[in-house]
């Protein structure tokens, strides 16, 4: 979609979409702060997962200036191609809320006020975006964060249960 500089300063979030989003940051999304001073957000997932990519874009449609394309990548590791599809929203003043609470000096963190965002919308999409079936349980993957921050979920789920959410 194109929008005039005034329309991109009215543009707001749903408590859905920002539940939704807030769980996606959480998990592989990532935000940009762009040189206009406002936040663009990237989704990106391996093709396997194409048709949950797709069900978020048909989400945020709105905000974003193009449809999703694939993208090729070369492992040298392993040797072998891998595949993903990816899209960008626009650069929009009504994502900088969660860039604030996502990213200090430009790196990704836990937001240190957590409790008080995780919803079971938010929850969801977390696992959806980063969660794999471990055993008889859930397994959430946060290689990404340090350990300071990992701790601070683990804090987080003792006193917020899961039933609460």
């Amino acid at each position: 979609m194109l929008y005039s500089g005034l329309e991109r300063l009215a543009l707001t979030l749903s408590a859905d979409l920002f539940q939704v989003l807030f769980g996606c940051l959480l998990g592989d999304l990532c935000a940009y702060k762009k040189p206009n001073g406002s936040t663009q957000l990237k989704f990106e997932q391996s093709t396997i997962h194409s048709s949950y990519l797709l069900h978020l874009f048909s989400l945020i449609f709105d905000y974003c200036g193009a449809f999703p394309r694939i993208m090729e990548r070369y492992d040298k590791r392993y040797q072998r191609h891998s595949y993903s599809l990816w899209f960008y929203t626009l650069s929009l003043p009504c994502f900088d809320t969660l860039y604030s609470l996502f990213y200090v000096n430009g790196f990704k963190q836990i937001p240190a006020d957590i409790a008080n965002y995780i919803t079971p919308i938010s929850l969801s999409y977390w696992i959806a975006d980063d969660g794999a079936k471990h055993g008889k349980g859930l397994m959430l993957n946060t290689n990404s964060y340090e350990k300071v921050q990992v701790e601070l979920l683990s804090f987080v789920q003792l006193q917020k249960p899961i039933q609460e959410i």
